[in-house]
């Protein structure tokens, strides 16, 4: 998923009142402020992403990439995007379903397997791992909800006292998980670049011109 965010900006026009050094250096210029906005849309999302979601892995953020503009391509076209590349962060932003993956035909909700909802949910707590115990009197086993708000549903559970009730409900299973879209990326990108492309661009072209006179300088 990456951000579309449209800047009406005429560098054509900007050429004009540009010396010869800035009109060779635009593209360049150009290029490397389109790629800066990219940037600082995605660092503003990942410094934003505990304010919607509780992260449980530093790697949430990770996914968050930038395919960079070039300054090979025409003005009118040149583009850089801001985005991810993971397909569960995708679902947050545009909504949708997650599905079984692995073959599998449920898709697991982890409940009280988390002491707080902060708490990771490590290789030892996945459902697999935990129907996989084989002794131990709160063992977990895998059965069918008949009471509650998973009535009917399949979950794994385990006895609280040892005793036949209450249960503890670890996982439900579900074939399909709703996902409602509550991330706000593409908003939040869209005011961040109208923040930042044109000092972006500026701080470009400022840089690309002293670069060019630098190596035109005669040496002694």
């Amino acid at each position: 998923m990456a951000v579309e965010v449209n800047i009406d900006t005429d560098l054509a026009a900007l050429r004009r009142f540009l010396g010869d050094v800035e009109t060779r250096q635009l593209p360049f210029a150009a290029a490397l402020g389109l790629t800066g906005t990219a940037k600082a849309i995605n660092e503003d999302a990942r410094g934003s992403l505990a304010d919607r979601f509780t992260i449980r892995s530093s790697w949430v953020g990770r996914g968050l990439q930038v395919n960079p503009a070039s300054k090979r391509d025409p003005l009118s076209r040149m583009q850089a995007e801001a985005g991810t590349r993971d397909a569960f962060m995708a679902r947050q932003e545009l909504g949708g379903t997650k599905e079984p993956k692995g073959g599998r035909s449920r898709v697991a909700i982890p409940l009280a397997i988390r002491r707080t909802p902060e708490e990771k949910t490590t290789r030892a707590k996945w459902p697999g791992r935990l129907l996989a115990k084989k002794t131990g009197r709160r063992k977990p086993f895998l059965t069918t909800a008949v009471r509650g708000p998973s009535k009917g549903q399949g979950i794994i559970a385990r006895r609280v006292e040892g005793e036949r009730y209450p249960l503890q409900v670890l996982y439900r299973f579900t074939p399909k998980l709703p996902v409602a879209p509550r991330w706000g990326f593409v908003d939040r990108g869209a005011r961040t670049a109208e923040a930042v492309y044109f000092d972006k661009v500026n701080e470009a072209l400022d840089r690309a011109v002293a670069t060019a006179i630098d190596r035109h300088k005669p040496r002694r």
